[in-house]
């Protein structure tokens, strides 16, 4: 039987199951969400990619321009618009929308949070 059901496997979610137990309780966690797609690993310093690699500015920049994404979209952190971390945020606005109340609030619908 279960105590405890905590939904979100990111670094609170994983914090609040560790306490649980550790009193004695029974957690579960779940998780849901999207995951990176598959990329070749990055094998050489940026500095070998922008002097060699003929396909650098999908390293850099991404297929679809993602990393320009604050020229001409809200403001999102630099670490979540580069493009192998734009699963994190996809879908953010239409799963839930927030409203700007004078910070930029993230969302990450990643599996194992942000």
């Amino acid at each position: 039987m279960l105590d405890l059901v905590i939904v979100g496997s990111g670094p609170a979610g994983v914090w609040a199951a560790w306490q649980a137990a550790r009193r004695g309780l029974k957690p579960v966690i779940l998780d849901v969400g999207f995951k990176p797609e598959p990329l070749p690993p990055l094998t050489r310093n940026l500095y070998d990619l922008r002097k060699e690699d003929p396909a650098q500015a999908d390293y850099l920049i991404g297929k679809n321009l993602e990393s320009l994404h604050n020229l001409h979209r809200p403001f999102m952190s630099p670490k979540l618009k580069g493009p192998r971390f734009h699963y994190v945020t996809h879908r953010s606005s239409e799963l839930g929308p927030t409203e700007d109340l004078g910070f930029h609030a993230t969302q990450s619908y990643a599996t194992g949070g942000l």
